[in-house]
C-alpha cells in the first residue's frame, strides 16, 4: 500500500453522537477495517488495511519499511487519542500499553 497523497484525506465528514468522522481520514478506515468481518467488503481502503495488518505482523524491515511506517503512524494517532478501556482497533491496546509504560518510566526520572 503506497502512502496516499494528503489531499485525498478529510474530504467528507459527518457528525454523530457529537463526534466528527472524516470518511477519508485514514483513522476512520483503520477503525472500520479492525472491526470489519465482511470477507467481501467493497471498501477499497478496508481491503488494503487488512492486507497491511498481515504485512505489519510479518515485516522484518520495520525501521526501513515505508508501508509499516505509514501504518504505524495511523495506528499511533488512533491509540494516542483513544479512551476505550478495551479497543478492537488493530494495535491500539499494545500501543497504549507502550505509551503508558514510557510515561511511567519518564515520571520516575
Amino acid at each position: 500500500m503506497k502512502v496516499p497523497p494528503s489531499d485525498t484525506f478529510q474530504k467528507y465528514s459527518i457528525s454523530w453522537n457529537g463526534v466528527r468522522h472524516d470518511f477519508c481520514d485514514p483513522i476512520y478506515f483503520l477503525e472500520h477495517a479492525s472491526r470489519c468481518v465482511d470477507l467481501s467488503c467493497k471498501n477499497l481502503m478496508c481491503i488494503k488495511l487488512k492486507a497491511s495488518f498481515r504485512h505489519f505482523k510479518e515485516c522484518l524491515e520495520f525501521g526501513a519499511c515505508e508501508e509499516c511506517e505509514y501504518f504505524y503512524e495511523i495506528a499511533f494517532r488512533h491509540a494516542s487519542n483513544c479512551e476505550k478501556e478495551w479497543c478492537p482497533t488493530f494495535m491500539c491496546v499494545k500501543i497504549r500499553q507502550v505509551l503508558k509504560q514510557c510515561f511511567h518510566e519518564r515520571k520516575k526520572v
